[in-house]
């Protein structure tokens, strides 16, 4: 009876072993000052643990991948809309522009959380995509700066300024009208007054505003290009 009971009371310690050598692929090595049988069971568990948080991060790992590819299919969708976009309007666009632009509007929009199809309709509004536009009253390249604007928004974004000419870039031009637009909207509060506020001139505008008058011809005739382009990626 007693030898039995010995047996019974060493069994635990004899399966420890056997059983992290089956699940673990190894013996355990005790840990000091507790028993094999304890020692055997935490080591154990921090190998399952391991395991476990090695699954969890690989997990993770493959998630952020997923997100980033389908980052990328998208922003590869909204590029060749924009392309199409530009063909529509401008056939014999210089190629190395061709390609760059789309580009450019997106990394521009991104900045202030614009949608970049809402921005390409503002350069057809303003421009149709003619990067060497200029309008009667001077206003400059693919979304109509005012020279004297430009300059005033290049020193605040601190882009180089190389004259007049500079609003010809598509690269400065895109960055000082996005900003110049967001400038804009953080100014009247609206998103619809800070294009016709665009179009108009900030001045112009808070004087119509005194007298009462809200002027939407122009951002309406924004947000029908924008409507126009009609982008649903699948």
């Amino acid at each position: 009876m007693f030898r039995s009971n010995r047996i019974k009371n060493l069994l635990p310690t004899l399966l420890v072993p056997l059983f992290s050598l089956v699940f673990i692929g190894q013996t355990s090595q005790p840990i000091y000052g507790l028993s094999p049988y304890h020692s055997a069971t935490i080591q154990f568990e921090e190998v399952i643990f391991a395991k476990a948080l090695d699954l969890a991060r690989q997990k993770e790992i493959e998630e952020r991948e997923a997100q980033i590819s389908n980052q990328l299919s998208y922003e590869k969708k909204i590029k060749e809309k924009i392309r199409q976009v530009i063909s529509d309007y401008q056939r014999r666009m210089d190629p190395q522009h061709f390609e760059e632009i789309p580009g450019m509007i997106l990394a521009e929009s991104k900045v202030y959380g614009y949608d970049p199809m809402f921005v390409t309709a503002l350069i057809i509004t303003e421009s149709s995509f003619n990067n060497k536009a200029r309008s009667h009253r001077g206003a400059m390249g693919l979304m109509q700066i005012l020279p004297r604007t430009g300059v005033a928004l290049a020193s605040e974004k601190e882009v180089e300024w190389k004259g007049s000419p500079t609003l010809y870039n598509p690269e400065v031009n895109i960055a000082l009208g996005t900003y110049y637009l967001n400038k804009l909207e953080s100014r009247f509060g609206d998103l619809n007054l800070a294009l016709e506020a665009y179009n108009h001139g900030p001045s112009r505008l808070d004087k119509y505003l005194k007298r009462g008058y809200q002027p939407k011809r122009y951002s309406k005739k924004v947000f029908e290009n924008y409507e126009m382009i009609d982008f649903e990626p699948s």
